[in-house]
């Protein structure tokens, strides 16, 4: 039983990282902006967008993944740590696709 929720759940971390990275710039990015627009006709472009969101989505799964089996699972053992904060936010940033948007808005703060 444990074992194929571990299927599941990595299966579906694949299917949702290769959707992102095939279809984030339709879905995130404003493609009609004639900066993009330019940038868009790169093959390098495409392809930066397309590894940057499939990994930003699995990060965010392997997140879930480990989250759920490696420290909710073992009820016994567990107690919410701000540790878990910080993963449960990782998850659902990627999950949801934002994990690139929001690293790239985190690194370019003004120290």
């Amino acid at each position: 039983m444990l074992l194929a929720a571990k299927v599941i759940v990595a299966v579906m971390g694949l299917c949702f990282s290769l959707f992102y990275a095939w279809k984030a710039t339709d879905i995130f990015v404003d493609t009609s902006h004639p900066f993009i627009k330019t940038k868009s006709e790169l093959w390098c472009w495409w392809a930066h967008q397309r590894w940057l969101n499939f990994m930003g989505s699995g990060v965010g799964w392997a997140a879930v993944y480990y989250f759920i089996f490696f420290r909710l699972l073992p009820v016994s053992l567990f107690t919410f740590k701000i540790e878990d904060t910080i993963l449960i936010l990782v998850a659902l940033l990627g999950v949801a696709g934002f994990l690139p948007n929001a690293l790239s808005r985190v690194t370019s703060l003004k120290g």
